[in-house]
């Protein structure tokens, strides 16, 4: 009996290719194959969703190589490797050829035949790169991981990922790589591992082809806010101390978060895009049509041009 889908925003249909033969995983029924359907709730992490339904439902341990999502929206689809295979009711091995045109579109066919040749345009989205990652982390680590297919994933696609792996030794490190427009995020967080070694996860080694660094998880994980209002004021109190630390560690070195990539908003950086500002804000309260607050004037508007140090318009 198949698996009962919960009502979902967005339903991504997913192609599960083993790394031995490049065949791709798919559900029979009634001698028709069809792509393995998974729901991914508004609001949360699609690759974390897809790992942990195919794992959990179709017992499926897989590591999510890529992510097409149209540009309407409609019809994701997703390619991941299995991990462990073994066999499942209802799942079927076949060739990409097989696949009904009504489950993939062209576009899609020939991205499936990419990876599957080891064209792919992301390094990390190749077949087999769950293999260099573990074989990269232990060896970086001296430690071994505890097992491929329990790797937790939170995030895939377009050069993007970001996994957790537990060590035999009890330690759990996080591998992190980014795509465009994010590429600087390796050398930013280089950088502030050498500046506020207290404040951030330290970095303990990066992989410059993956655009890829890999971190030694630190601090306390907080899987859900407090719900007691003391709680949510002594978390507030740490989270603002902590970033204030940051902030103070970072006094001086300004042209080296820049030369590293950071985006730079600074306060005259900010402000010279202010007279944009103020008149995209005057367009919009012109434009109010609630009555339950009353929209910004001139007047307001005045003052707050003061308050910033900013001249008024003549």
């Amino acid at each position: 009996m198949m698996p009962a889908f919960p009502i979902c925003s967005n339903e991504y249909r997913v192609l599960i290719v083993d790394s031995m033969s490049r065949a791709v995983f798919v559900r029979e029924d009634r001698s028709e194959y069809r792509l393995i359907r998974v729901c991914v709730p508004t609001g949360t992490r699609p690759a974390q969703q897809l790992q942990k339904a195919l794992r959990d439902v179709w017992r499926l341990p897989v590591l999510v190589l890529d992510v097409m999502i149209p540009k309407d929206g409609d019809r994701p689809c997703a390619i991941a490797e299995l991990l462990q295979r073994e066999a499942v009711e209802g799942i079927a091995s076949i060739g990409p050829d097989q696949i009904p045109d009504e489950e993939l579109s062209a576009q899609e066919r020939t991205w499936l035949l990419s990876v599957l040749s080891g064209d792919s345009i992301h390094p990390i989205a190749r077949i087999g790169w769950a293999d260099d990652a573990v074989q990269w982390v232990e060896a970086t680590t001296t430690s071994k991981v505890l097992s491929k297919a329990d790797i937790e994933q939170f995030n895939a696609g377009n050069g993007f990922s970001l996994l957790c792996f537990r060590m035999n030794d009890g330690a759990t490190h996080w591998l992190k790589a980014t795509g465009a427009p994010n590429t600087q995020e390796r050398s930013v967080s280089l950088l502030l591992t050498r500046l506020c070694r207290d404040y951030v996860p330290e970095v303990v080694a990066e992989r410059l082809e993956w655009n890829a660094w890999l971190m030694h998880s630190s601090g306390q994980s907080l899987s859900k806010l407090p719900q007691e209002a003391p709680e949510v004021e002594r978390m507030l109190q740490v989270a603002v101390k902590s970033l204030a630390g940051l902030q103070i560690r970072t006094v001086g070195a300004e042209l080296d978060l820049l030369n590293a990539g950071a985006v730079d908003h600074r306060t005259h950086v900010l402000r010279n895009d202010a007279e944009a500002l103020f008149a995209y804000i005057d367009e919009a309260m012109g434009c109010q049509t609630s009555t339950k607050v009353s929209p910004l004037g001139r007047n307001g508007l005045a003052s707050s041009r003061i308050f910033l140090n900013i001249p008024a318009t003549t």
